[in-house]
């Protein structure tokens, strides 16, 4: 794990550790760049990102994804 200058950008080399990341409250609302392919992304951590306002988690395979917004569109779409 590595943060960034910023401090908003948050590295994560495997899936183990974007885990463990997102179990703490420095998560909150932390862009996120993982070193592994988003193939590897289960639901059980999607809703981890969801409930941690992840702006933004992108991938080395050029994948982005953006879950605090999918949350917003759940939102409304209620």
């Amino acid at each position: 794990m590595m943060d960034s200058d910023n401090k908003r950008l948050f590295f994560v080399s495997s899936i183990e550790e974007l885990n463990d990341f997102l179990s703490t409250d420095a998560s909150q609302g932390r862009h996120i760049y993982c070193i592994f392919s988003q193939r590897v992304i289960n639901p059980l951590i999607q809703k981890k990102l969801e409930r941690q306002n992840i702006p933004s988690i992108s991938f080395m395979d050029g994948h982005t994804l953006y879950p605090s917004q999918q949350e917003e569109i759940a939102d409304v779409n209620f």
